[in-house]
């Protein structure tokens, strides 16, 4: 190598070495937990794709999003059911003492989803519900889950319920509604419906994942999407994939308190660890002394102010077009230059 291409890589090494990173303030996360269940089993009539959506996302969130904890619980019964959101409230409680505010909640269901008299229900799988004195006394009252998270205290907490499927009750005494109801998130949740209020969404028969599932999958994994974002696009998209089948769902995310930052799940985006105490100016060492920006950073030498004779002689073996003319570079205070040859 030239003393020409040395020196431009060199610099290169500089400029990378002092540039400042463009940065953004964000939720750090340092534990993450989840529950998912999915039910579809249901007699009489079995449904096709929870099967498929509970899979999806447990490999999604174990091999990619990279949580500490996920619980996966498939065609559960009233007590199973319970017994896994226990379970799951005992972890969190877990990871808030070793990470206090710092924890991460995913709550996700996909299967049969009720409402009885402003109160939604998750259908569990074992018996038949007829009625909804049935679901009022053998299903799982979704403010059951809620108050285990927010009794938890871990941080953030995320409900995703695609349970808005049409469960056939034979005799409706109470109510004609269907779907689930509004229900107001605790503090610092985010409750994500696959459709809005007293509708039923779309259990998509022709593809592998429900319609809202589908398009979570795909846009948690967006790097450039932030949990908040992620949910929203979700939102649209199942908006217009419905429309454009001639049929209506509108997915619906309500928060309360939820941070402004951006909340990154993906590790290529998550917020790093706090970054050590920043290095004196290099003003402040002498010339020829040697140091790292941080342990695993490579070392860098002061260079005194000066000036050289930049690019190779007319007439040096094996010389490049692009390697002249000469000429003076004169530079006017100290920097530091990285102090091993970049190749």
């Amino acid at each position: 190598m030239t003393h020409y291409r040395k020196l431009s890589t060199a610099l290169l090494w500089l400029v990378l070495a002092v540039w400042p990173a463009p940065g953004v303030a964000q939720v750090v996360l340092e534990k993450r937990v989840a529950l998912l269940v999915g039910n579809w089993s249901y007699t009489p009539s079995a449904l096709k794709n929870p099967e498929n959506d509970l899979a999806d996302m447990a490999r999604l969130l174990k091999e990619r999003l990279r949580f500490d904890e996920v619980i996966v619980e498939a065609n559960t019964d009233p007590a199973r059911l319970k017994a896994a959101v226990r379970k799951f409230g005992s972890s969190l409680e877990q990871a808030a003492g070793r990470a206090p505010g710092k924890v991460l909640a995913l709550f996700y269901y996909t299967g049969h989803g009720v409402q009885s008299e402003g109160r939604n229900f998750l259908v569990p799988v074992g018996r038949r519900f007829d009625s909804e004195d049935d679901i009022e006394s053998d299903a799982v009252d979704v403010q059951f889950v809620l108050d285990r998270m927010r009794r938890a205290g871990g941080g953030l907490n995320v409900i995703v319920l695609d349970a808005c499927r049409d469960f056939p009750l034979r005799r409706r005494s109470k109510s004609d509604t269907r779907g689930l109801a509004r229900i107001q998130p605790p503090q610092g949740s985010l409750i994500a419906y696959a459709t809005e209020a007293d509708a039923t969404a779309d259990d998509n028969p022709g593809e592998r994942n429900g319609l809202f599932t589908k398009h979570l999958l795909r846009r948690l994994l967006q790097a450039d999407l932030d949990l908040d974002q992620a949910f929203d696009q979700v939102s649209t998209d199942v908006y217009r994939e419905a429309n454009q089948r001639n049929r209506r769902q509108v997915p619906e995310i309500m928060k309360k308190t939820w941070p402004p930052e951006p909340v990154y799940l993906l590790a290529s985006r998550a917020a790093p660890v706090p970054a050590p105490p920043p290095i004196p100016p290099v003003d402040d060492f002498p010339p020829g002394k040697v140091f790292r920006d941080c342990p695993e950073c490579p070392p860098m030498v002061v260079i005194p102010a000066g000036e050289f004779v930049m690019g190779s002689p007319a007439g040096e073996e094996g010389r490049d077009e692009d390697e002249g003319p000469q000429h003076k570079l004169r530079i006017g205070g100290r920097f530091a230059l990285g102090r091993h040859e970049v190749t």
